[in-house]
């Protein structure tokens, strides 16, 4: 995503500041070894759930299995969970006796939930696609699929298998009772389905319902279905042949899913929950109703006198319905979490987590990630920067929020911009920040966190993806038309009138991040199934000139540039690196595959954050012998240093009195090179007797040629 760094190590002796630059060689490879994640497990969007013996089993999207423990509805706890591999996904949950059964893509998953803080894979089986719904009879499971019904035996679990399909348009729930399956089929309403021969599925009857139809539940011979738009559809089933309207109830937003007990049905929408009396199904009443604004309520199911909710961007919200026209909350559990960015400074990790705020965790130990505060954020946090004490946070519509972190555990908003516009990029090196949304960059004055303010701004000339900033250059990629990236520079060295420089089009793929170094600008697109780093030169921003490039399957959505290498978040594939020290020739020197999906990137140290969408933060090292470190101290009147690296290879120092590029150097001579040497020991002392008339000097370690 967004935190592009540069890290180099500046030291001072008073007269020559030393420049340690570390170089890698593309032959050697460097490993990245786990450290530490955030939260170690799992998360997701919480799509349906059951309740059994005081525990919610959660199906949460790409978290797969929660459990939740809810015997103290206050304070729920998660106890356990399982996930397959990244990419499956649970969209719905039963549970018989000792097994909990999974549906959702692409595999029907079948568990031992006997040990709930670390349930077992028992079998599985190939839906061939997604499978929304699922009801459990006897030796049968049941899965509302997208092309309409799969019967699967599980008679051995291990090894299911399937009987038999009904094929209509996409199915998104499924209740048996007896012999007949009732399958909520989207636009073609209830369809009511003679499963008692598997290998003869016949359609008996069917009702068109005025909406999509999301839910069913059966109670006696009536159906209640959640139809969208078309609210709570209630049918007499007492013919299956010639289902016929009892009732309608139209609910505000759609409806989603639907539970009955006793006279009291409880709707799930996107705007939370709907209370009715349905003792009268021709006349249903509204008691009452609860929302759940910063969710969307999927699934519900009934507890003692409480509602247990899954409500997908909400997590678990657990409400009280002892009065049902008064419904309370009584406790939550946050199932989500999205880890679009990453920022680190210090001691202290920023996590921009989506529909689950900003996300402050203490990482002095790298190895056990510990989180010290959490910020419920009014929008969705899509990035985040740091500046002193201050985390900036991207709000998406809600804009760009300034937080104080200057006691980490207790973070206090100070202020916030409202752009008008998606903000979905925020970079800040020092007061202003640029911020990134879809129609071009804002300028933002910080000189008073509580009241930032614009101060510039301009537009570019395609959807934007990403920004970064040198000095006072912006560097947006965008994308153009015809699914073209182009990468367009800006100058805001007055940010009441920016000035636009030059432009470089790729004519293909969608951008995706950006960061410079120097006059090297370092872009990324997407044509999927590959993705493509481009590097340019813009020490002629008029005319951006392409070096060279890399290709590999995946998404790069985040880079992160640290000396002469390229750190890249490559979403399904992990984290990769390259050592671009040639520009012409990007040569692949390590990586790592990560848990989740690599959304964005960040380098302190020897440490690597990842901000890895679905499973939070991951933490790796890295360390590669043949690159040198440098320590400095003083010989006398000249600069002795230290340099560590590999035994037995060739290197040779280097020196500059300015970094270039420098008004008074030429790029192509700014470096001055001491003669070239073997290490023989690690650490060697190299003393520099070039004259130097007590100015200052930037060093830097090369591998020697």
């Amino acid at each position: 995503m967004i935190r592009k760094r540069i890290t180099a190590g500046l030291v001072s002796l008073g007269f020559p500041l030393i420049l340690a630059v570390l170089i890698s060689e593309a032959s050697h490879a460097i490993p990245l070894v786990p450290l530490g994640q955030w939260p170690g497990y799992n998360r997701g969007w919480a799509e349906s759930l059951v309740l059994v013996n005081n525990h919610a089993f959660i199906a949460s999207g790409l978290g797969g299995l929660t459990i939740i423990d809810v015997s103290n509805p206050t304070q729920p706890v998660r106890v356990g969970g399982y996930v397959a591999v990244k990419t499956d996904q649970a969209h719905s949950v039963k549970v018989v006796g000792s097994l909990g059964f999974l549906a959702g893509y692409p595999h029907l998953r079948i568990v031992d939930v006997t040990n709930l803080a670390n349930p077992t894979l028992v079998g599985r089986y190939d839906v061939g696609g997604q499978a929304y719904g699922l009801a459990v009879a006897g030796d049968k499971a049941y899965l509302a699929h997208q092309e309409g019904l799969e019967v699967v035996g599980v008679s051995d679990p291990r090894v299911p298998r399937l009987l038999a399909n009904y094929y209509a348009v996409p199915a998104y729930d499924v209740t048996v009772v007896g012999s007949l399956a009732y399958l909520a089929n989207g636009s073609s309403g209830l369809q009511i389905i003679d499963v008692s021969n598997p290998a003869d599925l016949r359609r008996v009857g069917g009702y068109q319902t005025g909406g999509t139809a999301f839910g069913v539940q059966v109670r006696s011979n009536i159906a209640f279905i959640a139809a969208s738009t078309a609210g709570l559809e209630i049918v007499d089933i007492t013919n299956p042949a010639k289902p016929a309207s009892l009732g309608r109830f139209y609910t505000s937003g759609d409806a989603r899913g639907v539970t009955v007990q006793d006279n009291l049905a409880v709707v799930a929408n996107d705007t939370g929950l709907q209370i009715l009396d349905v003792s009268n199904p021709s006349s249903s009443v509204r008691l009452g109703g609860f929302p759940t604004p910063k969710g969307r309520a999927f699934g519900v199911v009934l507890g003692q006198n409480l509602a247990f909710v899954a409500d997908f961007f909400g997590g678990l919200k657990i409400v009280n319905l002892s009065d049902p026209a008064v419904p309370t909350s009584m406790g939550a559990y946050d199932t989500t979490g999205l880890a679009q960015a990453v920022s680190v400074k210090g001691n202290i990790a920023c996590i921009a987590d989506h529909t689950a705020g900003l996300q402050i965790l203490d990482v002095s130990s790298p190895a056990a990630p510990r989180r010290v505060a959490h910020f419920d954020t009014a929008g969705w946090a899509v990035d985040v920067a740091t500046l002193g004490n201050l985390a900036l946070v991207a709000e998406g519509d809600a804009g760009l929020l300034v937080i104080d972190l200057s006691d980490p555990t207790m973070p206090s908003p100070v202020g916030r911009y409202h752009t008008g516009d998606f903000v979905s990029r925020v970079v800040v090196n020092e007061d202003p920040a640029v911020v990134g949304e879809s129609a071009g960059v804002e300028i933002i004055d910080l000189s008073n966190p509580a009241i930032p303010f614009r101060i510039g701004g301009l537009q570019t000339s395609g959807s934007l993806q990403d920004v970064a900033v040198s000095g006072t250059t912006v560097f947006a990629v965008e994308a153009g038309p015809l699914s073209s990236a182009t990468l367009e520079v800006f100058d805001f060295g007055n940010p009441s009138r920016p000035v636009a420089l030059g432009s470089y089009s790729t004519g293909s793929g969608l951008g995706m991040a950006v960061a410079v170094q120097s006059n090297l600008v370092f872009f990324t697109t997407s044509k999927i199934p590959y993705t493509d780093l481009h590097i340019v030169d813009a020490s002629n921003p008029v005319a951006p000139k392409w070096l060279g490039g890399y290709r590999d399957l995946g998404v790069f959505r985040g880079i992160t540039l640290v000396g002469n290498l390229a750190f890249l978040a490559n979403d399904w594939m992990g984290v990769e690196i390259l050592d671009v020290s040639d520009p012409a020739k990007p040569k692949l020197v390590g990586g790592t595959n990560t848990v989740g999906y690599a959304t964005d990137i960040a380098v302190l140290g020897n440490s690597v954050f990842v901000s890895d969408l679905n499973a939070g933060l991951q933490v790796f090292s890295f360390s590669n012998p043949a690159v040198p470190a440098l320590k400095l101290s003083s010989f006398g009147e000249f600069a002795a240093i230290q340099i560590s690296g590999e035994i037995g290879r060739r290197y040779s120092l280097q020196y500059a009195p300015y970094l270039p590029p420098a008004p008074a150097l030429p790029a192509s001579n700014s470096w001055t090179s001491l003669p070239a040497f073997t290490l023989t020991n690690s650490p060697q002392t190299i003393v520099d007797t070039t004259p130097n008339d007590h100015q200052q000097r930037f060093y830097r370690a090369r591998l020697a040629e």
